[in-house]
């Protein structure tokens, strides 16, 4: 993927690092987006990856990302085995997105859900 865009848009910089441990500053970014990736780490890596993003944000940074909540999952939930492209992916859901992202700085301003396509959540970072 990194080389594609690099073909599509040679002079824009582009980075690939784990979630979890952004390689960049502190406060350093306007905004994030993070399309179709949270949800294929379990709660506790998604938890670090909050951090993470959290740390790069600047104070009322918005961040979209993408993901699944199912309040009643539980708390030793192996998630869901899917296929795909004969990839075999989990996914896991957390409870509440609200509650954790909150332990990470950002405040939850919008969900919208696209049934059978994903749900998005709208946060900003809080100040």
């Amino acid at each position: 993927m990194l080389e594609r865009f690099r073909l599509n848009l040679p002079k824009t910089p582009a980075v690939r690092a784990d979630s979890r441990a952004c390689p960049f500053g502190d406060n350093v970014f306007d905004a994030a987006v993070s399309w179709g990736m949270l949800f294929h780490l379990e709660p506790r890596d998604q938890a670090t990856a909050f951090a993470a993003v959290s740390r790069v944000l600047k104070t009322g940074a918005p961040f979209l990302f993408t993901a699944a909540e199912i309040p009643e999952v539980p708390a030793d939930d192996p998630g869901i085995t899917g296929t795909m492209n004969g990839v075999t992916f989990r996914y896991y859901a957390v409870k509440d997105y609200r509650t954790l992202i909150a332990k990470h700085g950002f405040a939850l301003e919008n969900v919208y859900d696209d049934p059978g396509v994903s749900t998005y959540y709208f946060a900003r970072k809080a100040g």
